[in-house]
């Protein structure tokens, strides 16, 4: 409709010019016509380089969506692999804190059991071996020698506190066991 208009007015203008302002008027808007027909190849150029622009990237999107659906499966298989490994983990610490509870009341025990031996070794001072052979030679001496009666005396305290230090190294010996 615009374009039948401007053939009118063109028309009507037309037969009040001469000729050579006419053939100017076709010239000028040939020129016009030109210039924008050369606007139009370049912006069809344009729309051609967008174009091309367009459909590589959506070839690129298309191969980073399938390499990011890959991975992504890749990454839940990972992820399964790591939640076995901390639940192994997790189970492998449970059993350390067990053994390490056991091992600290173990180790309670063994202290406890040395602090009576060094309890019962303070008292025996002496092995079981050498008291019990010190306690035979001091009973030979007070049942067969013939010896004064105060040193009798002071034998028999010696065989009572040397059955003290035997009786606490053999209760040590058993802590030690």
């Amino acid at each position: 409709m615009i374009e039948e208009e401007v053939v009118e007015e063109l028309r009507a203008q037309a037969s009040t010019m001469s000729e050579g302002e006419l053939k100017r008027k076709i010239n000028d808007m040939r020129n016009i016509i030109a210039s924008k027909e050369k606007q139009l190849r370049g912006y069809f150029d344009e729309m051609k380089i967008h174009r091309r622009t367009i459909n590589e990237l959506r070839n690129k999107r298309d191969e980073l969506n399938s390499k990011a659906a890959e991975l992504f499966g890749k990454g839940n298989e990972l992820k399964e692999k790591r939640n076995e490994i901390n639940s192994r983990i997790s189970s492998l610490k449970e059993e350390k804190n067990k053994i390490r509870e056991k091992v600290k009341s173990i180790s309670d025990k063994i202290s406890t059991l040395r602090n009576i031996r060094e309890k019962y070794n303070n008292i025996s001072k002496g092995k079981l071996g050498t008291l019990s052979q010190e306690y035979l030679r001091e009973l030979d001496v007070f049942l067969n020698a013939d010896i004064p009666l105060e040193h009798e005396m002071n034998i028999y305290q010696k065989l009572l506190s040397l059955s003290e230090r035997i009786e606490s190294a053999k209760k040590a010996e058993g802590a030690h066991a």
